[in-house]
């Protein structure tokens, strides 16, 4: 085991200079290289007392870059759940005004990533909702902006 925070605390900035981690992500890989947990509580805490470490900011940053690229607001949220990030413990509202786009947004960005990237199945309905969930969307709006895309783009 490596017991020396200073360590631990070098490795996390090595870390987060290839980019932004969660909290979590970081404990991992300290553990995964031999850390003890005193040395990464330690070191965790230091970076975040230097604002390295911000789960809000890698949170806000995250559904940002995830909605741009289309995926949908139950997938990211099951992400970031994932990496044990809770939207509700942050003072932070942008995130959870983020994650609350109402219906019809959502139903626009669904239709916005078929245009884009149409699927390529003989039944395109049947294609794009199930890209659609795949891509994160609940099943309401999959079926909704299947329905929509395909109204549109009628021949």
């Amino acid at each position: 085991m490596k017991d020396t925070s200073d360590d631990a605390f070098r490795r996390i900035v090595r870390i987060l200079n290839a980019g932004d981690q969660s909290e979590a992500n970081i404990r991992a890989k300290l553990t995964r290289a031999g850390y003890s947990l005193g040395p990464i509580n330690d070191a965790v805490d230091r970076a975040k007392e230097y604002g390295f470490i911000d789960d809000a900011r890698y949170a806000r940053l995250y559904v940002e870059s995830k909605t741009r690229s289309g995926k949908g607001m139950d997938g990211i949220a099951r992400d970031l759940s994932k990496m044990n990030i809770h939207i509700n413990d942050f003072k932070d509202d942008s995130i959870s005004e983020l994650l609350d786009m109402d219906s019809e947004d959502q139903i626009s960005l669904a239709v916005s990533l078929l245009a884009r990237k149409p699927p390529r199945s003989r039944n395109l309905f049947r294609g794009a909702y199930s890209k659609l969930l795949r891509n994160g969307y609940s099943p309401n709006i999959a079926y909704a902006a299947s329905r929509r895309w395909l109204e549109q783009n009628a021949l």
